[in-house]
């Protein structure tokens, strides 16, 4: 389970770097994700989330990773909106969206505080 799980993220990656590069339409945009959702295997938002910090993606190149995975951002949803924040800022540093999480009395999405 683990290695599927491993490979599918790899194969999600390589998909978003090349969406990136590309810049081709968001009907086109991270199709190994919809076919994971399609078979009902997809990480939970807050792994997508993750990955849209790590690929330094920005704030719009986020909510097509999210769209495409079936979850999008939600401004009641405080962690939504601090790590739309920090993506809209430009701003990924790990340890300052997980400090941000924490002060607002949510989960750290990389860490344990």
């Amino acid at each position: 389970m683990q290695n599927s799980a491993n490979m599918w993220i790899g194969g999600a990656i390589k998909a978003m770097r090349n969406s990136i590069r590309q810049r081709e339409s968001p009907d086109s945009r991270f199709p190994r994700i919809r076919n994971a959702k399609n078979a009902g295997v997809l990480p939970s938002k807050r792994n997508i989330l993750a990955m849209a910090v790590e690929l330094q993606l920005s704030e719009a190149e986020a909510l097509d990773l999210l769209n495409a995975a079936g979850y999008t951002f939600r401004n009641d949803k405080k962690s939504d909106v601090i790590v739309r924040f920090f993506l809209k800022e430009r701003l990924f540093d790990r340890f300052a969206i997980d400090s941000a999480l924490d002060y607002f009395g949510e989960e750290p999405l990389f860490s344990v505080l």
